[in-house]
């Protein structure tokens, strides 16, 4: 199925449903993917601080879910990447010194049947994924600096800053 077509299928669709109703995303989260989908709601809440002609950096877009935290009217630029070093890297270039990085992905991995069948790199919709360690190196590599990183089954959530953070 082309990247396209992927958010018009009924799966795209039924994913899309889901992810926009955080009740129901934690539930089919655990169900489907083996992990905690609250960490990745909450990391929403970041969207919601970001200043008036702030940076937000959604990689991939996936269903956008977390767009839902933007304030109407508000003035923000939004970048997308099917690459996510290359992502990252520009997510690097855009924030200001000090800028925060909120993200969430999904990681490669042998650490259970369910993760090596949903999750293929290059096949469906995933594109190119990477581990924890490849995403944390990508991380640094762009010039982040990791402030936390927690995983949940599949998933991985993280916090980052660029270099200039204030005290």
């Amino acid at each position: 199925m082309a990247r396209d077509d992927f958010y018009g299928s009924l799966f795209g669709t039924t994913y899309s449903a889901y992810m926009e109703r955080p009740r129901l995303g934690r539930v089919i989260g655990r169900l489907v993917w083996g992990g905690d989908t609250g960490r990745y709601y909450e990391s929403m809440e970041a969207i919601a601080g970001v200043p008036e002609g702030g940076t937000i950096v959604d990689c991939p877009c996936g269903a956008g879910p977390a767009l839902r935290g933007l304030r109407p009217g508000g003035s923000v630029r939004l970048h997308c990447f099917d690459d996510p070093r290359g992502a990252l890297a520009e997510a690097a270039r855009v924030l200001k010194p000090g800028g925060r990085l909120v993200g969430a992905s999904f990681v490669r991995g042998s650490d259970s049947l369910r993760q090596r069948l949903l999750i293929q790199p290059g096949r469906g919709d995933f594109g190119q994924v990477g581990t924890q360690p490849e995403i944390e190196s990508w991380l640094a590599s762009a010039g982040f600096e990791l402030s936390g990183a927690e995983r949940s089954g599949p998933m991985l959530f993280f916090d980052a800053h660029t270099a200039g953070r204030s005290a």
